[in-house]
């Protein structure tokens, strides 16, 4: 590493500002913490009074802009990786998306987002444990693989929306709008699912056990493969839903309304409702059959 490249002034700068991490003796001040304070300080330093690794004798030191930035980011890289980096606020939140930041693996835990706008936000991978996204408008936005256990979405909008693989346990969608939205390896077990709007959407292999679907609209849901099993359907829009592979052991279904779906041998139906789903149904091909009622 050369002394005067940007890595190696970075390193002299870290060298003065931060104790060695295993010192004999070391003060509070030393390790994971201590770095990033030197980062940040490294960082005013160098905006405020240049880059002294590119003065020359009786010159004084020119400003190293470039470096500036690359400080900040890695500062906010290795505050993530050392686990010190605080949760971004709903403020935050709503400033960078309409700035349409990619807030892709951020941390918004608890984010008081109620009402927000965010339509097509970028929040692939975040964590949004325990937020508040009630009547938020999502639609569009790409929340594959976030973390929204917990999370309260009562009313919030978001037809199209991606949440592939993403963890919804435990979180409320009562009378949320998920139409059309890609939901395929999510985790929904034990939501709360009253009377959401999940018209169109896809759920393949989407783990739904336990969760509240009581009026429910799925109608041309695509649950293929989708575990329901004790999942509660009273009174749920079941009709024309594609149920190929899917399992409903143990599922309330009392009221729920199932013409048109489309089913397969594979299917597992409670027990009490197996016979007469057989007896209504007709086969359209080999192994595939739909429920006429």
């Amino acid at each position: 590493m050369r002394a005067d490249s940007a890595a190696g002034r970075l390193v002299l700068a870290l060298s003065r500002r931060s104790p060695a991490f295993g010192a004999a003796g070391a003060s509070p001040a030393t390790g994971p913490r201590a770095l990033l304070a030197a980062l940040s300080r490294t960082s005013r330093a160098f905006t405020a009074r240049g880059d002294p690794g590119t003065a020359e004798a009786g010159e004084p030191a020119r400003p190293s802009t470039p470096l500036v930035p690359h400080l900040r980011v890695h500062t906010r890289m290795a505050a993530g990786l050392l686990g010190t980096a605080r949760p971004m606020s709903g403020a935050e939140v709503l400033r960078a998306v309409a700035a349409r930041e990619d807030l892709a693996g951020r941390d918004l835990t608890g984010a008081e987002l109620a009402g927000a706008y965010l339509r097509k936000a970028k929040l692939a991978g975040v964590r949004l444990h325990e937020a508040d996204l009630t009547r938020a408008s999502l639609h569009g936005a790409d929340l594959s693989h976030a973390d929204l256990t917990a999370a309260d979405l009562t009313g919030a909008y978001l037809p199209r929306a991606s949440l592939t693989s993403a963890d919804l346990t435990g979180a409320t969608l009562s009378g949320a709008h998920l139409i059309d939205a890609e939901l395929s390896g999510a985790r929904l077990g034990g939501a709360d699912l009253f009377d959401a709007r999940l018209t169109g959407a896809i759920l393949i292999k989407a783990g739904i056990a336990e969760a509240d679907l009581s009026g429910a609209s799925l109608h041309l849901a695509m649950l293929v493969d989708a575990d329901l099993s004790r999942a509660r359907l009273p009174n749920a829009d079941l009709t024309r839903a594609n149920l190929t592979g899917t399992i409903l052991t143990g599922a309330n279904l009392v009221g729920a309304h199932l013409t048109g779906v489309i089913w397969t041998a594979s299917t597992r139906w409670p027990e009490e409702l197996a016979a007469e789903v057989r007896e209504a149904s007709v086969e359209t091909r080999e192994g595939t059959f739909v429920y006429e009622g």
